[in-house]
């Protein structure tokens, strides 16, 4: 199954719940961190959502009075101006009246009902604010153990960092509690906010819409800076990089089969649900901008095969467990493949077991994925939310493939030692990638 996305427009910053949040202000509009002494405003973070027919994203309102009196509180929100999406408001703690200096809060659930870009305004009282919505086609609906579940499917996975969900527990990147003691340094400590991360690696199918759509190609390149993450300064897209895109939809469609044998194939067939490889960093970068995300961190990826704080041996294996064989994953076991004859197995067909903790499919097995970081020898200490932005010669890529032996399934193992595995303008049969968002 594939589905057509029209093109959205180029936005400036993060997609799919951007960084930036909006606020505007009584009596005059402003867009700041916070309004200014004896204003009512009301603000929305996040402010900008990408994503796709039949997703919910949600926003917290907060109503701020800075004024020295008291405020009465409308009874509800009103929104105008909203096409393609329905909103509901729940969660609120707002009570019928504000002190002076108080603030109080509400979601706004967002459900896209059909592709359109819109911007569109919540109002409660005369406190007003601008948000800005693109919802993308539906997505397909093949993936999962029984090829039913809808293949853009994201969850959020509940970060460690200070005012994250599971903020203060510990986290070490490439450790875990195995008995074997194979990764048992912790020299490299790290927090992480909460983030978004796709359930599923991107399949045939929803790179098939990407190229559809005329995307991955120089002419269609990402905006500069798009694609950034909320977080981390420099890691939105160089225009510089556009020469490393396809020159032509024809020229990108001849170099997806890279070899034997690809997933991509230049009509729909069998293969829409199995994960796409042969992607160049570039490629998988772009795809993730233009479907309303960015590459995962490297410790963002990392975080959620290990479990966060569980430290887990592999995605699945709670309390030390190393539990492997094909029934978890899609590997090579004593160089034999799990799924014979083809490059990965359909996206998830190895789930509810093989899953992490925070339910994403094949963070190991099946392909491994390119991440966002430029790949240096050494984590950066201290880490909280970092990523290496710092130009080398190759991009992190984590996660084993579905040609990788069990050891390189571990979720700390980290491939330090081929120069050539992580060239990211080179296409590896082995090698595709999943997307992140902001939560």
């Amino acid at each position: 199954m594939a589905c057509s996305f029209p093109r959205p427009p180029e936005l400036a910053g993060p997609t799919d719940g951007a960084a930036a949040d909006a606020a505007v202000d009584v009596p005059s509009d402003r867009a700041d961190s916070g309004p200014p002494p004896g204003v009512v405003s009301l603000s929305a973070t996040p402010s900008v959502f990408t994503l796709h027919q039949n997703d919910t994203r949600g926003t917290t309102l907060t109503l701020s009075n800075q004024t020295g009196a008291a405020i009465d509180v409308p009874a509800a929100f009103t929104v105008s101006g909203l096409v393609g999406a329905t909103m509901t408001f729940s969660a609120t703690t707002c009570a019928p009246t504000l002190a002076p200096g108080a603030s109080c809060h509400a979601t706004g659930n967002l459900i896209a009902t059909a592709p359109a870009q819109t911007d569109f305004v919540i109002s409660l009282g005369a406190s007003t604010v601008r948000l800005t919505m693109t919802a993308l086609a539906a997505c397909p609906t093949n993936c999962g153990p029984s090829g039913a579940t809808n293949c853009c499917a994201s969850t959020v996975v509940p970060g460690n960092a200070a005012g994250a969900t599971l903020a203060g527990e510990p986290y070490y990147r490439s450790y875990d509690v195995a008995a074997d003691q194979a990764y048992p340094n912790q020299s490299a400590p790290a927090e992480v906010s909460d983030f978004r991360l796709d359930t599923y690696e991107i399949t045939v199918g929803r790179f098939r819409a990407f190229v559809n759509a005329g995307m991955g190609v120089a002419t269609t390149a990402p905006a500069a800076g798009a694609g950034s993450h909320a977080r981390i300064a420099g890691s939105g897209w160089d225009a510089a990089w556009n020469a490393n895109l396809a020159a032509t939809t024809a020229a990108l469609i001849a170099a997806l089969p890279c070899g034997t044998p690809p997933t991509w194939t230049n009509a729909p067939g069998n293969s829409e649900a199995l994960p796409m490889n042969c992607l160049t960093w570039y490629d998988a970068m772009a795809f993730c901008i233009w479907d309303g995300g960015y590459l995962p961190s490297e410790l963002e990826w990392n975080y959620a095969a290990s479990g966060g704080s569980d430290q887990r041996p592999f995605p699945w294996s709670s309390a030390g467990s190393t539990a492997l064989d094909c029934s978890y994953a899609n590997y090579a076991p004593a160089n034999i493949q799990c799924v014979s004859d083809t490059a990965g197995n359909r996206v998830g067909g190895e789930s509810p077991k093989g899953d992490g903790r925070w339910g994403q499919a094949d963070l190991e097995g099946n392909m491994s994925e390119w991440t966002l970081d430029w790949f240096a020898d050494t984590y950066l200490n201290p880490c909280s939310d970092c990523a290496n932005t710092t130009m080398t010669s190759r991009r992190a890529i984590r996660g084993g493939g579905y040609l990788s032996s069990a050891e390189l399934q571990r979720s700390a193992y980290r491939p330090v030692t081929d120069v050539h595995f992580g060239t990211p303008t080179t296409r590896l049969i082995n090698t595709g990638a999943r997307c992140a968002r902001t939560p």
